[in-house]
Order: structure tokens, then sequence, then C-alpha cells
């Protein structure tokens, strides 16, 4: 275009034809109009003529002859859509603004009522091949002009009428551009937009993607591939969900593209393809199909986060979950797979993917097995069969954890397992068949080389049973589970030779680990994180210098510079005269917008906002509405609170002056994180004095997804925004305002369930789209186990609950902390969360909707705990807030009373009753209740001194035996070990600790629970059980409290003497010196250790032998804490120098 541009304005004469058309009677002349386009037909008119006509007055008037559409001829119709979409389309391409505007303004005409009804009729069948192209072509180019008029388009035209349908199949084998061709580059508009929302507006409309694969198989080589194409971007979209590609692909779809991988070429009636082979077709052409073809099917088939695949987590294990593929394989152009590549491959990588449709497949093609000695298909399909176990034999152990944690009886989890690994029921007869065949070696051959890989599998699936530690329930073991499949193999083994050989395995003891040098193990639930792409973006730790913020600022121009270094040393404490900050707060009011709109990429101007509205906050010269209003309009606001933003797959979008950015600040992880905290902090700083503005302006979802839920202050930033936006609208975000709750999500698993708009002006403001309904399993995603139980262990004991008081005027400037690196959850939200949740799982229970699936409600409750839920609410019970101790025992007695009511499903049956299903279901109920009970004992007016022999009580945490009492750190502790304990009872302390809790009903809190037995143990394990006691103490010193309840103990005597002990190994020497660590972390600790223990002779007399490098490291950490301890008041005093001393000498 620009080379056809450059040489018209080197000849600027016109030519003849061009000076026959006056243009200023374009839009009143027809006839003007048609000699128009038929010089543009032709390639007489040049680039600059067109433009001079889109610059001319009359131009609009073309429109005009569509509002008599009705009575206009066919050939008239023609000539007006053939203008309109020349002009529209050369002016969307320009580079001038005018020109642009002209052809948008052209584009909205069209969509006017009469107009866009005289379009409408130039689709009708008896208007001619001629007229539905020119229709089409110019609703096409309308299509492409911009996103508003895109969506209205699509939203306008009928695609299920008659005058659709007819174009979708109206062919022309001599005509290169046919009208379905136009109605295929139509679709391709929208498809083609890279707009996400409006690619799944089209995915709604289903009619319009069922009438391009419908008879695809007969269409022009660039119509197919124009199809396939848009298939594979509308696959590839993951903003569309899986429901809607369902919908879309279908199984009359599936087949029809499935016919695809033997195109014979263009015709008008499938009628017309009789007779015609691979000959007829160009075979570039067609292995071109077929290889676009297949890259569209292997997504579809494969992939649980993009294509149709289930994992079949959640549905019944007699149904198949991926029934709809399972059609596709059986379909008829499916039948000859055996004899294509393409198609073998993809039968392979179907079932790999889809293990419970494996049986069914097999059992279908077992007709076929019966043996044929003269057939070459049938040793195909042997063939065809060995490859799909030979795919599987990767996958045994992968199938067998996942068949494990599906099921919760042992007969279920072997079904699957020998469903996915062997022989299908159907396929005995004919398989023994070909095993004592006569009259043919090769046949026996074949059979025999399809039982050695099946005798594989079970090699590789009885070595992982007999080395594996972590089986994948407690509800039964692995020796249950090769119980059950030895029977069960019994009737997937042809004959009784095999059987025998079959057998012999169950009873080999050596076993070669090396079988299992390729398998995954990983289980179902990171099998699901890694096909679903969910790539979890950890915040950076931004270390952010003082010098290095104010090296940033003094890069601001000379009006902004002073007043924001001014501000900025006052936030960060400097001395800073009076006068000089009451002139920088008086002239923020001056620059605010323009700082707003050229240097919102700059965190550090941000805080500097955050510190002027604050000080201004009496005065009241910065409205926070209006400032509020300047921050939401900025281009780059959205981006930056998108949850992709740390991802960097968000662009900052603006254009001009206000988007000016430095890329090597704004492309680095950490910026991005700094101007987001900071951006959060102004924000926080502005709801603080106006809550209403965050209920009006900002959507939960989008905080909630910069959300992680720890007590950083960063985190506690978002919650406190959270709670002031709450606090106006109650139940906005555990969603109580509606009649059917939602569960509550945050974090990355956001992106999981909610799509965010990212092209619109205002995205911020829209509510992101429900994209997967989160169900009750959704808390376990969003939550780490293992993060939880650190939490647990780790508890945050001054965290405050969250009031209304922080909405005061005058309150506490914002912390900020980039680059806090706590992982620990917050109990102010999390709590909230649990509540929440164990809330829908009993209105599950007692209501009739169905919010979550019975396989995962039979369950629930013991994920709970298995999770560390329960042991995060017992933990916080040793919080010095009040609030969240009542938090804490209200979770802890729902979830006792939910427990207490738990019976096992009906729908699971097994003769040994319902006491020994549930045993099987939940083993640990019983235990978990007794635990429970034993805490609310020992919290009860007295404690454990009280009711040392009494019998228990059957009143709940509720009752009025509950006095609000505070567990210590170390009591918190032993309840969390000892809850973890029921699901290991292999371990040494099961037992004792059992010994512990049935002694009495109740603990003594003023003491370490066992701790004199444990020590001074007498059984032969008995550093076992000291390590493990004095490991609990060194890691729950938290406060004055959990020394006095040591010292009650004689903790500190007993281990201190027992640290020379000859019995005394390095791991317990090593617990030692971490329990001495942590006491004199706490400076207040350290005076009573070297006033009642003599803390500095000992460390005279141990540290200064030769000891190994992990001691040595603990003796330097408490040599400092105590030096750091006594320095504050204690600087001339005897002990200290004799620290000093020790110092040296140990150096």
């Amino acid at each position: 275009m620009a080379q056809r541009r450059s040489s018209v304005k080197t000849d600027v004469v016109p030519t003849k034809k061009q000076k026959l058309i006056e243009l200023e009677l374009l839009g009143s002349d027809l006839t003007v109009l048609e000699k128009f386009v038929h010089l543009f037909e032709a390639g007489d008119l040049s680039d600059t003529f067109i433009e001079n006509a889109l610059s001319s007055t009359n131009v609009f008037g073309i429109l005009s002859f569509l509002d008599s559409g009705t009575v206009r001829k066919s050939s008239e119709l023609a000539i007006v859509f053939k203008a309109l979409y020349m002009l529209i389309l050369i002016g969307s391409r320009e580079k001038h603004t005018k020109l642009t505007a002209v052809a948008q303004e052209l584009a909205e005409g069209v969509l006017e009522d009469l107009r866009f009804a005289s379009c409408i009729r130039g689709l009708q069948k008896n208007q001619g091949a001629e007229t539905n192209k020119a229709a089409l072509r110019l609703l096409a180019v309308v299509a492409t002009v911009g996103t508003n008029l895109a969506r209205g388009l699509l939203r306008a035209v009928p695609f299920s009428s008659q005058e659709l349908v007819h174009c979708s199949r109206r062919r022309n084998t001599t005509d290169e551009q046919d009208v379905r061709s136009c109605f295929l580059n139509l679709v391709a508009a929208f498809v083609f937009s890279k707009n996400d929302l409006i690619i799944r507006e089209a995915v709604e409309k289903r009619d319009l993607f069922i009438m391009c694969i419908n008879e695809s198989y007969i269409d022009k080589y660039a119509n197919v591939m124009l199809i396939l194409e848009m298939l594979i971007m509308v696959t590839e979209n993951k903003t569309v969900s899986k429901t809607q590609k369902l919908r879309l692909f279908d199984r009359n779809s599936l087949k029809q593209l499935l016919y695809l991988y033997s195109w014979r070429g263009e015709a008008i009636k499938l009628q017309d393809l009789a007779g015609r082979g691979e000959d007829f077709v160009d075979p570039e052409q067609l292995d071109s199909i077929r290889k676009k073809l297949h890259k569209l099917l292997i997504i579809l088939t494969t992939s649980i986060r993009l294509g149709l695949v289930f994992s079949g987590r959640n549905r019944d294990w007699h149904s198949p979950a991926n029934d709809h593929l399972f059609h596709a394989l059986i379909s008829p152009p499916m039948c000859p797979a055996y004899n294509d590549p393409l198609r073998f491959e993809l039968v392979l990588s179907t079932l790999s993917a889809c293990p419970d449709i494996l049986a069914a497949y097999l059992d279908n093609v077992a007709a076929l097995l019966y043996p044929r000695p003269d057939s070459s298909n049938w040793f195909r399909l042997m063939r065809l069969i060995c490859g799909i176990f030979d795919r599987c034999r990767v996958n045994v152990v992968k199938w067998a954890v996942m068949a494990i944690e599906r099921s919760v009886i042992p007969q279920q989890a072997v079904q699957i397992i020998v469903d996915c690994s062997f022989l299908s029921p159907k396929m005995m007869e004919p398989m023994a068949a070909a095993l004592q065949y006569k009259e043919s070696t090769d046949v026996v051959t074949a059979s025999q080389e399809l039982m050695s890989k099946l005798r594989s599998n079970l090699i590789i699936l009885l070595t992982w049973l007999a080395l594996s530690d972590h089986f994948p329930t407690t509800a039964y073991g692995a020796d249950t589970l090769r119980k059950e499949l030895r029977l069960m193999l019994r009737e997937r083994i042809p004959t009784t030779k095999l059987m025998n050989r079959f057998n012999a395995l169950f009873d080999k003891k050596s076993l070669d680990p090396q079988v299992l040098h390729d398998q995954t193990f990983f289980t179902q639930k990171e099998a699901d994180k890694l096909d679903e792409g969910l790539e979890k973006t950890e915040s950076p730790k931004v270390t952010r210098s003082v010098e290095y913020d104010l090296d940033e600022l003094q890069k601001l121009p000379k009006e902004f510079r002073k007043t924001m270094k001014t501000l900025y040393k006052s936030l960060i404490g400097l001395d800073v005269s009076k006068s000089r900050l009451q002139k920088a707060i008086a002239k923020v009011p001056e620059i605010l917008e323009q700082c707003i709109q050229e240097h919102f990429q700059m965190g550090v101007v941000l805080r500097c906002l955050s510190q002027s509205v604050r000080l201004q906050q009496t005065e009241g010269s910065i409205r926070p509405k209006r400032l509020f209003k300047w921050l939401i309009n900025h281009p780059q606001f959205s981006s930056v609170l998108h949850p992709d933003w740390l991802s960097q797959s968000i662009v900052p979008s603006g254009s001009g002056e206000s988007a000016d950015l430095d890329p090597s600040s704004m492309d680095s992880l950490d910026s991005r994180q700094y101007l987001r905290d900071c951006l959060i902090e102004l924000l926080l700083t502005l709801v603080r004095q106006d809550p209403h503005l965050g209920l009006k302006n900002l959507q939960p979802l989008w905080l909630l997804g910069a959300y992680s839920a720890t007590v950083s202050l960063r985190d506690r930033n978002i919650l406190e925004l959270l709670f002031l936006i709450e606090s106006k609208s109650p139940g906005l975000l555990s969603g109580t305002q509606n009649v059917n709750s939602a569960p509550l999500v945050w974090g990355p698993t956001v992106k999981q369930h909610y799509r965010f708009p990212e092209d619109e002006p205002k995205a911020f403001r829209l509510k992101p789209t429900l994209f997967h309904q989160p169900n009750l399993s959704a808390l376990f995603r969003c939550i780490d186990a293992d993060q939880l139980q650190v939490s647990s262990t780790q508890f945050p004991l001054t965290r405050k609950w969250l009031t209304q008081s922080s909405t005061a005027p005058d309150a506490q400037p914002v912390a900020f902390d980039s680059g806090s690196s706590t992982d620990v959850y917050d109990p102010c939200f999390v709590l909230h969360v649990f509540h929440h949740y164990l809330t829908l799982y009993r209105t599950s229970l007692s209501s009739t909707v169905e919010v979550v699936l019975p396989a995962q409600s039979d369950q629930y409750l013991r994920t709970f705990y298995s999770h560390n839920c329960l042991s995060y609410c017992l933990a916080a019970l040793s919080s010095y807030s009040k609030h969240v101790r009542s938090m804490a025992r209200s979770l802890i007695a729902d979830y006792r009373d939910l427990a207490e009511q738990w019976r096992p499903p009906h729908v699971v049956k097994e003769t040994g009753g319902q006491t020994n299903l549930a045993l099987q279901l939940f083993p640990e109920r019983l235990k978990i209740i007794f635990i429970l009970d034993t805490l609310r004992n020992s919290l009860s007016a007295g404690g454990g001194a009280v009711l040392g022999g009494g019998s228990r009580k059957s009143t709940m945490f509720s009752s009025k035996t509950d006095n609000g009492g505070r567990l210590t750190r170390l009591h918190a502790n032993f309840f969390i070990l000892a809850l973890q304990m029921l699901s290991r009872p292999e371990h040494h302390m099961y037992q004792s600790l059992w010994n512990c809790l049935l002694s009495k009903p109740a603990l003594d809190l003023s003491k370490v629970p066992d701790f004199l037995r444990l020590f001074f143990s007498t059984d032969t394990q008995f550093r076992i059980e000291r390590s493990w006691i004095t490991r609990l103490c060194a890691s729950s010193i938290a406060d004055g409290a959990d020394y006095l309840v040591l010292e009650r103990s004689r903790v500190f005597k007993h281990v201190l003497t027992a640290f020379a002990s000859p019995s005394a190994d390095t791991t317990f020497r090593v617990t030692v010196l971490q329990l001495l660590r942590s006491a004199t972390g706490q400076p207040r600790l350290v005076h009573a250790l070297i006033r009642f223990h003599a803390l500095p002779i000992w460390l005279w007399r141990h540290a200064l032998q030769v000891c190994p490098q992990p001691q040595a490291e603990l003796f330097r950490a408490i040599i400092d804490n105590m030096l750091a301890a006594l320095s504050a008041k204690e600087v001339d005093s005897t002990v200290y120098g004799l620290i000093q001393l020790i110092k040296l000498e140990f150096e």
C-alpha cells in the first residue's frame, strides 16, 4: 500500500477515467456510484482518488441509498454494498484520523435499523450470489472497524435465520470467492479480532460455528484451512470456558471434523464425492489439512485446560467423564484408525489423557480381535492395541494414585486401575482364541507380545505398592489393595496358564525399583495444576532503599521535585521544618492532576501523595473523591490492579505522554510489585476517609486476585481495604446478599474461576465474568497445606481483629512493606473463610440445592482436617485477641458438631456394614472428637487440675464451662501435633501421645504435657521420645507464658543437665541449643536464665569445647542474643563482661 501511494504522489495528473467521476455526486447519483465501483474493481482508481472520495462532503449520502433498500433491485443493492465496503476498507486502514473517523461513521451508519434491514435483505436467496457476497463482505469489514461495532453486529445478525443458513451452504466450484467463502470471512472477522470478549460472544452464538463445520468435508482448500485456523484460535483462547467448547464441539461437530482426515476436494453435494480417491486432490493440500486438523484435535482430546478432557474427579466412577470423546473415537471416520498414522496417534493420545474410556474403547474393538491369519488389518489392530498399552505403561503409577484418591473403598480403586492397565471384559474370549490359535504362529506371537506388556504393567504396579513410603489414603492400605487386585485379575486374564504366571508375581519378594524410573508420580491435584496452566506468581521481595527513591524523585520536573522530596522526607521520618512542610502541602493541590497523569508509573510519587493526603486530613484542601476520580481515569489503573500484572502478561495500557514508561523499571517484576503496593497504599488512604469511594468504584475480586492472605503488611493493606468496602455493604465478599452463596476464592485461584476484562477502558469497574463456578473444594486450592501447617505452629499471636476503628479520621499512616518474607496466614481473613465454607457445607447437607457433588461432600470434613485447617483453628486459641479466640472456638464447635453428625453416603454400600464403612471413609473422626473434648475440658474453669480424674463432659465449646481462656503456644502446638499423629499410627509417638490423652480427661495447662515421662522414658526408643518432647519445647517459646510453663516442669534444669550426658546424641544436643536460642531471643528470658540457671557458666563449660559446625553456629547465636539483651541496661555488669569474654574465646 505504501509503495502504491508513493507512486501516486509522483504522478499527480489524474487519468481520464478518474476525471469522468464527479465525487460530489457519489451520494446522490447511483449511476456515478456504479461507475466508481466498476473502476475500483478494474483497478483504475488510485488510493489518492479514494481518499478524496472519503473526504468529499457527500460521501455519507451513499448510506441514504440503503434507506430505500426494500424497493431497490438486486443489482443496485450490490453496487451500494460494494461501494461502502471499498470506502470503509480503505478508510479504516489509513493513518489519517479524519479518514478513519469517516470510515467509522460509515460503518456505524450501516448498522442503523433501515440500512441494516437492507443488508439482511441482500442475503436472501432470490437476490443472487453477487448481492449475497457484497452484503457479507460489507458486514465483515464493519466488524473489523472497532470492538463496539463488532459486538453490536454480532448481536444484530440473525445467524439462525434462513438467509444466513442459505449463505453458509451456497457453493460454487468455479468461483474462487463464492458465497460460502464470504460467509466464512464474516465469521473470521470476529474470531481474528483478537478480542476475548468478542470471541466468547461469537462462541455463544453456537449456530455461527456449526454452520462453518457442517459439510466442511466438501469445502475448498482455502476454506477448510480458514475453518481449522479459526477453531484452533477459539480452542487456544483461555477465556472460552470448557462448557462453551463442549456446546461447540458436540458429537456431530467432532464427527464432521474427523471426516477431514480423508478430504477429497471441493464439491457442491456429498454425492459428488462418490468414486473420488486420494489421487483426485493435491497431495500437498491434503497433507496441510491433515496436519492442521491433527493439531486441533490433539488439543481438544488431550488438554484438561484448553480441550474437552475432564479429570473425572467429581463424577461417579461408573460413568465415564469423557463419554463425548469416546463416541468420537468410535465414529465412522475413526474406524480405519489403525491404517492411518495420524489417526493412530490421535487414538493413543486421547486414551492416554482419558484413561476412563480406555476399557470402553477396547470393548468396542474386541469383536475385531478374533484371529484372522490372512488379514493384515488384524495385525494392524493388534499393533494399535499394543501401542495403547505401551503408552499406558508410563502412567500406571499416576493412574493408580488418581484412582486411590478418587475412591472411598478399595474395590472402586482396583476396578479403575484394572480398567486402565489390563484387558477389558469383552477382550477375554477373542484373546483366549488368539493365544490358542493353531493355524498361524504369527497370531500367537502377536497375542503373547500383548500379554507380556500387561505383565510389565502388573510388575510396575506391584513394585510401587511394595516400595512406596506414602500411600495416597489412610482408609485402606497397600496390602488390602494388593489382595483386591489379585481377585480382580482372575476375571481379566484369558487363560489358566497365564493366570498362574501373573499370580506368581504377587508372591515375588525381590522387586527391582528400576522399573519405576520412567513413571510419573505426581498426584491428581498436581496434575490439574500443571494442565490448567496455573502459574502462581510469588510476590517479589522488593528492596527499595531511601537513596534509590530520592534518586527517582530527582528525575522529576522542577515544579514537582522539591514538593515531592519534602513529602518523602517527612514520610521516612527525617527532620523537615514545619514551614517548609506546610508550603509543600499547600502546593500539592495545584500539581496533583498533572502529577498523576504524567508520573503515575512512579510508585514513590504515589507514596508521597498518600503522605500529603494524611497530612491534610484536618484541612481538607484535597478532596478524596476528586483524587480518586483522577486515579481511576488513568489508562494504567486497570492494568496495575489486574491479577496478571505480576506475570508481565499485562502490558501497561495507555498512549501519549501519560503512558511514557521507563522500560528498565516497568519490565522488572519488583518494580511492578512496588507500583501496585504504592497504588493500594494510596487507595487505602483515600478509602479510610470515605469508604463509599471503594464501594462504588472497586470490585472486590480485583483486590482478591492480588491477595495472598498472609500477615505481611502488603496483604494487611489489601485486607483492610476489603474490610472497609465490606463494612459499607455486608455480605459483599461472602455472597450472602444472594440466595445461592458462592464459595470465596482469592489469590491465583481467582483466575481459574473468573475472567477479568483487559481491553475495556474502565475494566476495574466491571465485575469479572464467571468462568468456572467454585465449589467447596476451592478452599483447598486457595490454601497450601504445608504453609498452613507452618502458620499453625508459628501463629501470629499479636495480630489484632479488624474493627470499625480503622476508619477513624486520625488513623495511623498506612504501613508499607514490599519485602516482607513472612508466609504465615492472616487469622483475620482465614478464620472468616473457614466459617464461610463450613456454613456452606452445613447448608448443602440440609438443603435440596446441591452446592457440592456427593463425591466431594463425603470426604470434605476429612480433607478439612488433613489439609491442616483444623490445626490452624486450634492454633488460633493461643492468640492475644479475644475476638480471634472467640472465632476459633466457634469454628471448632461447628466442626465437632458436623463430625459427630457425619454418616457414610448411601450411594456406597459394603457387606461389612455402616460402622466398618465409616472407619474406612473417615477413620480419624472419633479420635478427632476425643481430642477436641480433651481440649474443651482443659480450657474449662481450673483446667486439668480440677478435672484430673473426672468424667468427660458432653457439652460443646459454646457451653457455659468455657470461660474464654487462652492456650499457650506450647499447648497449642501439642494439640496440633497430636491431631497430625492420628493419620500416622505406625509412628512411635502415636502410642505415647494416646497414653497421655487417655490418662486424664483434661491436661494441666500449667505444665508441659507428660514431659517427665517422655524425657526420662524407659522405652527402648527413648531417644525418639526425648527428642520429640524437647523439640516441642524448642519450637514453642513465644512469650513469658511459655517460659513459665517450662519452668514449672523443670525443663531447663533437665535439658541443661542432660546435654553433657553420655546418652545425649548429636540430634538431642542440637535441639537443646535450639531451645536456648529461642529463649534468649527474648530479653526478659535472658535475665531469668542467667539468674535461675547460671547460663553464662554453662556456656563457659560447653561452648568452648570442640563441637560440630551446626552446634557452633547455635552457640554463636545464643551468645549474640545474650549480648544484645544485656547491652541495653547492664553494660558495666560482671555478667556482660563474662559473656564478652566467652565470645572472644569462642571466636
